[in-house]
């Protein structure tokens, strides 16, 4: 609140965009929808070298954990998330 940049309209726009519900809802469903592809990143990243159909096998059971979640509160998106997984 103190910068010279919180007084510039763009401030207070984003400002009402960080403050608003619709943001933090979009927030907890990209959260709650990604972590279990985060957690396959994880094993990756890993210093364990791990084999390429346990990684694929990892991607699958994410796709799944993903559509699981997706499928009591966000209806059919997991689909557009499945699609850019598979690309």
């Amino acid at each position: 609140m103190k910068s010279d940049f919180s007084h510039q309209s763009l401030a207070h726009r984003e400002q009402q965009i960080v403050l608003g519900e619709d943001f933090w809802n979009r927030a907890e469903r990209i959260t709650n929808l990604l972590e279990p592809l985060v957690l396959v990143l994880k094993l990756v990243d890993a210093d364990t070298k791990l084999t390429m159909g346990f990684v694929y096998d990892a991607m699958d059971r994410a796709k799944l954990a993903i559509e699981q979640r997706s499928r009591g509160k966000y209806g059919t998106y997991y689909k557009k998330l499945w699609k850019i997984i598979d690309n």
